[in-house]
């Protein structure tokens, strides 16, 4: 079974879908003065690209890693794909009962799962003069690409073991090393640690209701931290790294599906901020 490209514009190679992101600026936006960051007809949503000011050249690692920097900013996957070919489908073996989906689709199920129907409303930053909203992503970013592209994997797992390990790699690959060190004398600075704003609004039965996401992520952290020093009879760091992460990895103790799904969830809201905060304090 074929399926049409939506993507309507041709001129464009390598489009990228973000669910649950929505533009409420309708000034132009810069990123590192090379590209412009547009979207496509709002009413297909989540469609955003790239596009070169003047004759500057785009090349693919270039559209992955600014990417990664708003999947890391806003919270969100994405997908990649290229413009104009058929969007490849998952079907089942079953040769009498195919279960055909798309990566869209995948896409909007993970963070619905993660998110329910909040919409992150990105890009929330000041103009300057000319009223242009500049994202200077290879400044801020340009010794973090690896770390990013672990963020933005560990956003696309729907699997929160695997999400967990994503983000606990990133310790491993700033700090070179198991990262035990780094999360005893970092953790409890989390609370306190500037992750800045990330608006959202979400609605009740009658209304829109807006929320600050990154505070969000923070009381569930800080409630699944104050569990843990209660329940868990070792160092935090100890658990995190012993029991979680060589656990999901290496089978080193007895993560069962079944019996660890929930906990593991609970900390991947620990791991996700830690993540983070060591991501910006490269």
């Amino acid at each position: 079974m074929k399926n049409k490209n939506i993507f309507l514009k041709k001129n464009v190679k390598y489009p990228a879908y973000i669910p649950g992101l929505i533009n409420s600026t309708c000034s132009p936006i810069k990123i590192d003065n090379k590209y412009f960051l547009e979207q496509t007809d709002p009413a297909q949503g989540g469609y955003f690209y790239l596009k070169p000011i003047k004759k500057n050249f785009l090349k693919l690692e270039d559209i992955i890693f600014y990417f990664n920097c708003l999947s890391f900013e806003n919270e969100s996957p994405f997908w990649i794909f290229e413009n104009g070919n058929d969007i490849k489908l998952f079907d089942s073996i079953d040769p009498f009962n195919k279960y055909e989906n798309n990566p869209f689709c995948l896409l909007d199920e993970i963070q619905f799962l993660k998110f329910g129907t909040i919409l992150i409303n990105f890009l929330d930053n000041e103009e300057d003069n000319n009223f242009i909203i500049k994202l200077m992503y290879s400044k801020k970013y340009h010794n973090k690409k690896n770390e990013l592209s672990l963020y933005s994997q560990a956003l696309k797992q729907s699997d929160p073991f695997f999400e967990y390990l994503n983000y606990y790699r990133i310790i491993e690959s700033i700090e070179k090393n198991n990262g035990k060190k780094w999360i005893k004398k970092n953790i409890e600075n989390i609370n306190n640690f500037n992750f800045g704003e990330l608006k959202g609004e979400t609605r009740n039965k009658t209304k829109k209701i807006k929320i600050d996401i990154h505070k969000i992520l923070k009381n569930k952290c800080s409630e699944r931290l104050k569990y843990i020093k209660k329940n868990i009879e070792m160092p935090i760091e100890k658990y995190l790294y012993n029991v979680n992460r060589c656990g999901i990895a290496h089978g080193n103790s007895p993560i069962d599906f079944n019996i660890h799904l929930s906990e593991i969830q609970s900390d991947v809201y620990v791991m996700k901020l830690l993540a983070k905060m060591a991501i910006i304090k490269k």
